[in-house]
């Protein structure tokens, strides 16, 4: 199992290692290349499998909600859940189903009315929907920020967002947050910030520092987080970050809490880092982390590590060879396998998902960026 790795020693896929644990998923079965979505998807205790995608509407964008009541073989469009109008980035959310029943998308709405910095403003809202996804309704907004009186180098942007619900019931919401490091004087810089929701108050509060760069001298662009709690008020959290030495390559880390979210060993561990691909300027990027019953976590990310030269980190994901990767841990993500191949294909695999389904299959979900098409796998544990 890999650990203790750095930017100096990155792994090495091909490299001998170990192979992934027992119970894992050495083979895939491709579902559909007709998707309704990718990351952000949930399982429903009907049975259903839900997901999202942005789409244009006129001359906005749309959430579409779709779902698939045959696991994953096919999907259909089940309702919109938002609606934006133009010059608006909408989408890039995470479904949940909460104990109660209550189904939640947490989403960006960033507005771009225009080239001035002035004029940009950003949101992390959260609809609801109390019928099972037929309908859906405004719940609350977890962060907003506006660009005026920045310079224009920095967006002040707030992006991907990940709902959690502890098993003591408390609501969490993860969301990339260059707002916060603006204000305390780090252009440029993205964290991940997570917070509370307060059902008294009916607000979301306590904002928490989840991951950022701990050396002041280093550039931190964390984002894409997702969470698991392994035990109760024990938090694991994967995201994308970037390799300190220029040209900052996407690499990725974790960070956890053994709290229940109140702090996080960004502020003890210098080497957090997870994975970084072969090639000082290759990338891995777009994490996603499930866990199943038993405890096993299956973490999935695209790199570049086969094209023969990396791609340009923040570039056009349809024009990067990218595939998909699987790492594996038995013990809480203390350690992990070499990573194994999820997608083969020579495909340009973006925004992967990955769901945790009964039974101790997963259901991986990706968007092929050249296509503009979704495509969704099924794993199944060794008999």
């Amino acid at each position: 199992m890999a650990t203790g790795l750095s930017e100096n020693t990155p792994m090495d896929p091909s490299a001998s290692g170990a192979p992934p644990p027992s119970g894992t998923v050495p083979h895939w079965k491709l579902l559909t290349d007709r998707a309704g979505g990718a990351k952000g998807a949930i399982v429903l205790k009907d049975g259903r499998f839900l997901t999202t995608r942005t789409e244009p509407d006129g001359t906005g964008s749309q959430v579409i909600l779709s779902q698939s009541r045959d696991g994953g073989a096919t999907w259909e469009n089940a309702t919109t859940i938002c609606r934006s109008g133009a010059d608006v980035s909408l989408g890039d959310g995470h479904l949940i189903e909460t104990r109660s029943g209550l189904l939640l998308y947490c989403y960006r709405e960033n507005r771009f009315a225009g080239s001035r910095a002035a004029e940009r403003s950003y949101a992390i809202r959260v609809a609801q929907s109390t019928n099972g996804g037929a309908d859906w309704t405004w719940h609350s907004d977890v962060m907003t920020s506006c660009a005026q009186g920045l310079e224009q180098r920095t967006s002040g942007g707030l992006w991907s967002s990940y709902l959690l619900e502890l098993r003591d019931g408390t609501l969490q919401c993860y969301f990339d947050d260059e707002w916060t490091p603006n204000t305390q004087g780090k252009v440029n810089h993205q964290w991940v910030t997570m917070k509370t929701w307060n059902p008294g108050e009916g607000r979301w509060t306590r904002p928490v520092t989840v991951a950022r760069a701990i050396r002041e001298e280093d550039l931190s662009r964390d984002g894409m987080a997702s969470v698991v709690e392994t035990a109760p008020g024990q938090l694991l959290a994967v995201f994308e970050s970037v390799a300190p030495a220029a040209p900052h390559p996407n690499v990725l880390r974790v960070v956890r809490s053994t709290d229940g979210g109140a702090t996080w060993s960004w502020t003890q561990v210098q080497d957090n880092l997870l994975y970084a691909a072969r090639g000082t300027s290759h990338m891995a990027l777009a994490p996603w982390i499930a866990r199943q019953e038993d405890g096993r976590i299956l973490c999935v990310f695209a790199t570049d590590e086969d094209a023969s030269e990396p791609s340009t980190p923040g570039g056009n994901p349809s024009l990067m060879k990218i595939r998909l990767r699987g790492m594996f841990s038995e013990d809480g993500g203390k350690s992990w396998s070499q990573p194994v191949v999820i997608e083969s294909r020579d495909r340009h695999a973006y925004m992967p998902g990955v769901l945790a389904l009964p039974g101790g299959d997963w259901l991986v979900l990706y968007n092929c960026a050249d296509e503009k098409a979704y495509t969704c796998l099924r794993g199944s544990a060794l008999p």
